[in-house]
């Protein structure tokens, strides 16, 4: 998924880099830069070692958040580059809730654009408080997996109630 997150966002800095040269031709403003971060489940899938130990689904939606309100990017993304991949932006992901302590991590630095994404272990408790019913058996395989070694202190601290997962 890293790989498709990099050709995704290699293409729409080089169609912002098009779509400048003709507005300077034309003498209107250019795109400014901008930062995109990733969010949910492509967070986790974009890690390779995590996405071979932890049981995650594929999804068709891609979780971004858009530093600038960018028009023609997010455009681009719905209706050109994303379908290329089967994918599609998420509206609700303004939504998505991101909890005290994340980190993210730069992907890609391009000229247009700086692509961030979340570190797994904060898109987890994400999902433990957020959605825990739908993610239950992922939560209780990541807090097995000992990869995390904060993720209880964190479900807890973000006020999730960790005996949900542990008890069965």
């Amino acid at each position: 998924m890293k790989d498709i997150l990099i050709q995704i966002f290699t293409e729409l800095n080089d169609r912002i880099t098009q779509e400048n040269l003709e507005r300077a031709k034309d003498g209107r403003i250019k795109i400014a830069a901008f930062e995109v971060k990733i969010l949910g489940q492509a967070t986790l899938l974009a890690n390779d070692l995590i996405a071979k130990i932890l049981p995650l689904q594929m999804t068709n939606d891609l979780d971004a958040v858009f530093e600038a309100n960018e028009y023609f990017a997010t455009h681009l993304l719905r209706t050109e580059i994303l379908p290329k991949f089967n994918l599609i932006l998420d509206p609700d992901s303004e939504k998505v809730w991101i909890p005290a302590g994340s980190k993210f991590e730069v992907i890609l630095n391009l000229h247009h654009l700086k692509v961030k994404i979340l570190d797994p272990e904060s898109a987890l408790v994400s999902k433990a408080i957020k959605a825990r019913e739908k993610n239950k058996v992922l939560i209780i395989d990541a807090l097995a997996s000992e990869l995390f070694p904060n993720l209880a202190e964190r479900i807890e601290k973000a006020g999730g109630d960790l005996d949900y997962f542990l008890k069965d």
